[in-house]
Formats: C-alpha cells, structure tokens, sequence
C-alpha cells in the first residue's frame, strides 16, 4: 500500500460510503424514478469526492463520478454511480491481499 493512502483512510470512506450506498439502494427499491433533492446529491458528492481522491493514481479512477448537482439523478442513478465506489473498494482490498495487520476491512 502506498504510504499516502492510509488505512484510516480507507476504513472511514469505506464506512461511509457503505452506510450511503445501503440506504440509496433501499430508497431505490421503493421509488427508483425519484429524483435527490439537492442537499443529498451535496452529501453524496462529499464523500465521493473523497473517495476519488483517494483512488486517483488507481486503475478503477476512471470510473467512478461524481452526481450532478444541475441535474439531479434519480435514486436508481445514484445506486448506480455508487456501485462504480463499491467496486473500486472491493478491488483495491483485494489487489492489497486484505491489508493483513493494516486494519483494513472489506466494504461489504
């Protein structure tokens, strides 16, 4: 792992990340045509941001982005842009052999 991306890091961005990404896929499950009010699409993007960051230099980088604020996805796109993070988490635990001693856990 390099040293500028720390397993705090990872452990809170996975977390949250993974609190979002649960609650957006039940929302999605009961109304999948709604579309976020604009303060969520802020919320998500601040932590999406986040985790691009932390992801830049890495292969999935290229895939994951952020919500538009202008046009505001349903609850099916947000699920959608989100399940991009979640993989590229899973994919990075993986390729650093499960972080043995780092305290790094798998998102899901």
């Amino acid at each position: 792992m390099r040293n500028n991306k720390s397993s705090d890091e990872y452990n809170l961005l996975a977390e949250m990340l993974k609190a979002t990404y649960l609650e957006m896929k039940d929302m999605s499950k009961k109304a999948p045509n709604d579309t976020l009010k604009p303060i969520k699409v802020t919320s998500l993007n601040r932590i999406l941001q986040k985790s691009k960051d932390f992801f830049e230099g890495e292969p999935s980088a290229d895939f994951l982005d952020l919500l538009d604020n202008e046009i505001l996805p349903s609850n099916s796109d947000t699920v959608l842009i989100m399940s991009h993070y979640v993989a590229a988490f899973t994919e990075y635990y993986k390729r650093h052999g499960g972080f043995v001693n780092s305290g790094l856990h798998h998102i899901f």
